[in-house]
């Protein structure tokens, strides 16, 4: 994990030089009349499914998060969706005012619907008691729903995101009981001792604002975006945090519609941008860049209300964390996207020295 881990350090500190370099001898690309003057979102603009698993970094054991599965559709669908919060998400961006940031500017809006769930494990698999000085087994089933006001001539955008939850499912164990047999793993034992045991209902709201800082045109008909984030959520996890993330190549999408700074877990929360309109020229680049937080309160270490096997005090978790990410994204033709990506996050447990690595991919579809 550590040398995954400065491996990864390395890359996005030799790389992040690169937008902040062509800020300074490039020109700007000036606004689109249609980045502009949006039209009304479509029904549907896409859907993408996230795959997440520390396997995909080679590591043979699970440890901390271990993986997790989302699927997003976006457009205007999300909101009229049978099983739609959007309705909870809209009252609480009034009741925070959060609207109040964004009623007076040339916006639009997007949204989106996920459907998914995060699973957490110690090292060892083998051993059915509870595990003192491991992460407790834990898992998030949820559903999200999200918005996005994008004011392009701020080069701003806002999300609020809202996800109702549940913790402790024995489903938990089937998955990835199914999950090892296919891989040929070891079968979790102790699953018994996960966080809330039995289920128990669980939320959490956060909102963000992205700022579009350097976006130039480059030789080859490449292009460069440099952006910044802050972000804050009270509920299963409480925390805050800023960051940055960049990408370069063959650039086609607009700056707004690609955010992995915005992620929990394996939660993405980012609407797709529909391709009506769109030119039929493929989109590759690569894209880099970090995050720090401070957590307050996590809910997969402390517990909730639930009496659970193994929980941590406040004392015993570390308050600050770092997260470093880089991957590849690829429009295999005017419909379909890919991409993979790897990510890193320091060790939440003030005992623990390794940190969490995982990898993941994306298969996405406009519409």
């Amino acid at each position: 994990m550590y040398l995954a881990t400065h491996s990864l350090l390395k890359f996005i500190c030799t790389y992040l030089v690169i937008p902040i370099l062509l800020t300074l001898i490039t020109p700007a690309i000036p606004l689109s009349a249609q980045q502009i003057f949006a039209q009304q979102e479509p029904l549907k603009t896409g859907l993408a499914l996230h795959i997440d698993n520390d396997l995909f970094v080679g590591d043979d054991l699970d440890k901390n998060y271990t993986g997790g599965v989302a699927l997003m559709f976006s457009g205007r669908q999300a909101i009229s969706n049978p099983l739609s919060v959007n309705r909870v998400r809209s009252n609480l961006d009034h009741l925070t005012r959060f609207s109040r940031l964004y009623d007076s500017n040339e916006t639009f809006k997007l949204h989106a619907f996920e459907v998914g769930f995060a699973l957490f494990t110690p090292s060892d698999l083998s051993i059915k008691a509870p595990q003192r000085d491991e992460h407790p087994y834990a898992s998030l089933f949820f559903l999200v729903n999200s918005q996005q006001v994008v004011a392009p001539i701020q080069n701003l955008a806002f999300s609020s995101i809202f996800t109702l939850g549940a913790l402790g499912l024995d489903l938990a164990k089937d998955v990835q009981t199914q999950t090892h047999h296919a891989t040929g793993s070891s079968p979790p034992m102790g699953w018994a001792n996960q966080i809330s045991s039995g289920g128990e209902l669980t939320a959490r709201y956060s909102l963000g604002v992205q700022k579009l800082v350097a976006q130039r045109r480059l030789p080859f008909n490449l292009r460069s975006e440099f952006k910044l984030s802050a972000e804050g959520d009270i509920g299963f996890t409480t925390g805050a945090g800023l960051g940055f993330n960049a990408r370069i190549g063959l650039i086609r999408t607009p700056w707004w519609g690609f955010n992995p700074h915005q992620t929990k877990y394996t939660s993405r929360g980012t609407p797709i941008a529909s391709n009506s309109g769109n030119q039929n020229s493929r989109e590759f680049f690569l894209y880099f860049g970090a995050n720090i937080s401070h957590q307050f309160y996590n809910a997969l270490l402390q517990g909730q209300f639930r009496k659970s096997a193994v929980t941590y005090k406040a004392s015993e978790i570390k308050s600050e964390n770092i997260e470093l990410w880089a991957g590849v994204s690829h429009q295999v033709n005017r419909d379909w996207n890919i991409g993979a990506f790897v990510r890193s996050r320091t060790a939440e447990l003030k005992n623990e020295e390794d940190d969490t690595v995982w990898g993941g991919f994306t298969i996405a579809r406009s519409l």
